[in-house]
């Protein structure tokens, strides 16, 4: 029983590291907690969360940040099944980076999670926020079509960026094109 207390012990400090952002030192927690521990509960769950912080932030490059905080979100979502942390990562994602092609796909997969894994019934509003936002992406036709709403026909030219606000940008200039393609890698 020792090694599997020592497991829990070091799993959990691993977790504030984590959760702290400390990276490096909750991976080498995790890791100490999968040596005391291979068989037990924390000791698996310690190399599983070990695994993956290896391959998002140890030894992986990330393009850009936007990239960065979605994949950390898609970790607590997809990987560990943690959907609170997984909005929270989603929600960031778009408020740090409103004009990467990351964040209508963060609002569309924060969305999915609170009405698919959540059970609430207030995805719609983040829905609505997508299709106003971004209303010439792929997302926003997800949305529409989730809402029940007809999806628009998208040009080669449409885009990921957040619809321009008018006092920021002069009505002749257009949106970089930025492919959609890259948000999905």
């Amino acid at each position: 029983k020792t090694g599997d207390q020592a497991a829990e012990a070091y799993f959990l400090l691993g977790r504030k590291y984590e959760e702290a952002e400390q990276f490096e030192k909750a991976a080498a927690h995790y890791d100490t907690a999968n040596r005391f521990g291979p068989n037990s509960e924390f000791g698996i769950n310690a190399k599983k969360r070990l695994t993956l912080l290896n391959q998002l932030y140890l030894k992986t490059e990330v393009k850009d940040s936007a990239e960065a905080q979605f994949m950390l979100a898609e970790l607590y979502g997809l990987a560990l099944n943690e959907y609170e942390a997984a909005v929270r990562e989603y929600q960031k994602t778009y408020e740090s980076f409103p004009t990467s092609p990351y964040a209508p796909k963060a609002l569309y997969a924060q969305a999915w999670i609170i009405k698919n894994r959540l059970h609430r019934a207030d995805y719609d509003t983040i829905l609505k926020i997508l299709i106003n936002k971004y209303p010439r992406t792929l997302y926003a036709n997800a949305a529409r079509k989730d809402l029940g709403l007809s999806e628009i026909k998208l040009l080669p030219e449409d885009t990921a960026s957040q619809r321009p606000q008018p006092e920021s940008r002069p009505s002749t200039e257009r949106p970089k094109p930025e492919s959609l393609v890259q948000a999905r890698e």
